[in-house]
């Protein structure tokens, strides 16, 4: 390699002396080995998080059409919250393929039915088995007629 005065080179082994275009370069080039190096964790995160709410929504949907077999409940819909984290109060479900387990926290149950009393009971019960959490973790509510 020729030795020039003022190439490169000699400007990095002189204290990295470099112009405004090459500090540029250097820098982009940082930036796109650190995204590189970062990319293959933050789509396995992206994975694991769809296969998380595809396996809660699935809960959501035969929890809910379950519930609409109660006597008396008509057309439900059910929300269930979770929590990776915390001391556990209530129950534990593994949501994804990693078998991360994740706490629920809340349940929400709309039924036409829910004015009923015995309804709401039955709904309630229904959850709590199926869910394992205390009653107060579940509420129910009358669905809007609309």
């Amino acid at each position: 390699m020729e030795k020039r005065e003022g190439g490169a080179l000699s400007r990095l082994k002189k204290g990295l002396r470099l112009s405004g275009k090459e500090l540029l370069i250097i820098l982009c080039g940082a930036v796109a080995l650190m995204c590189i190096a970062i990319m293959p964790s933050r789509m396995g995160d992206t994975a694991e998080e769809a296969a998380s709410v595809s396996v809660s929504t699935q809960l959501e949907e035969r929890l809910a059409a379950t519930l609409s077999q109660i006597r008396g409940a008509g057309r439900v819909e059910v929300m269930v919250t979770y929590t990776q984290s915390g001391e556990s109060t209530g129950g534990w479900l593994s949501l994804s393929q990693s078998n991360t387990r994740q706490e629920v926290v809340g349940v929400i149950i709309v039924a036409q039915g829910a004015r009923d009393i015995g309804v709401t009971f039955e709904l309630v019960t229904a959850a709590r088995t199926v869910l394992g959490v205390k009653a107060s973790m579940v509420k129910v509510f009358v669905m809007n007629d609309a």
